[in-house]
């Protein structure tokens, strides 16, 4: 299913923040192909776990420094566009409370 970028859905929600949703709420074996297509790359620690957790705190509030510890990944650097992501999110969710 292809996605138009413009299309708004619940609460003003844009599509950009509904695949960040999808991609932190994917659980099972389909999820990594969504999250390649999505993200420039996923963020994992060095035994090449993916760091669920950390992404689901950054986008419930907390800042980034307090959701993840950059030391312990093996692509620190993969963090920063889900830190974009998130601020965008919750700028928009303020926005619509």
């Amino acid at each position: 299913m292809k996605l138009l970028p413009t299309l708004r859905y619940a609460h003003g929600e844009r599509i950009e923040q509904c695949r960040a949703r999808v991609l932190i709420n994917a659980a099972g074996p389909w999820a990594d192909s969504i999250a390649h297509r999505i993200a420039p790359a996923i963020p994992v620690t060095h035994a090449h776990k993916k760091i669920e957790v950390p992404l689901k705190k950054l986008f419930s509030g907390h800042s980034a420094d307090a959701a993840i510890n950059r030391s312990s990944l093996a692509n620190p650097e993969s963090v920063d566009w889900f830190v974009e992501r998130a601020e965008r999110y919750l700028t928009e969710l303020k926005r619509h409370m």
